[in-house]
């Protein structure tokens, strides 16, 4: 009769054992110990997932799941049908007609005032900014001016958007 070949487990400086390899099999499923414990082999220390035989590919069968149609508390409701796409209504784009029946002096305007949309935002913080190193250099009088030139640049850079906008 031969005898069972027996091993002892090492982790963390605790040695454990003998065991067979059936019973470090069991302890491997039920989740106590895993495959990086060192175990006590007559070639010396060695992680046990190098101890254990490589899994049979043919073990593994794969199983086809069909779509369930019921569930717990009886059938399950089939999907909602998803509704068409709603279709956005088409903007109309200027024509390059539109802009050449212009008059020359009126585009000049609107040009004019559309950049100055893009000044007056730009300054308006600027002016803030300035105002605010003022307060820090204790200069309060010239510090609330400025501030409210930068309120003004402000409001100013509103007005012409709205001007720009009834022009238009």
């Amino acid at each position: 009769m031969s005898a069972v070949e027996t091993y002892f487990i090492t982790w963390k400086g605790r040695r454990d054992g003998p065991y067979s390899l059936e019973q470090l099999t069991h302890l491997l499923e039920r989740g106590e110990i895993g495959l990086l414990h060192r175990v006590e082999t007559n070639a010396g220390l060695v992680p046990l997932r190098d101890l254990l035989p490589p899994p049979n590919p043919a073990d593994f069968v794969k199983v086809k799941t069909e779509p369930t149609t019921s569930g717990l508390l009886g059938p399950l409701p089939l999907p909602a049908p998803v509704p068409p796409p709603i279709r956005e209504p088409e903007i109309p784009v200027a024509s390059p007609a539109a802009l050449e029946s212009l008059n020359p002096e009126q585009a000049a305007r609107l040009y004019t005032i559309c950049g100055l949309c893009f000044v007056f935002p730009p300054l308006a913080v600027w002016s803030w900014m300035m105002a605010s190193e003022l307060e820090y250099r204790g200069q309060n009088v010239t510090a609330v001016r400025m501030k409210w030139l930068s309120v003004g640049l402000a409001g100013g850079g509103v007005l012409l958007w709205i001007l720009l906008w009834r022009l238009w």
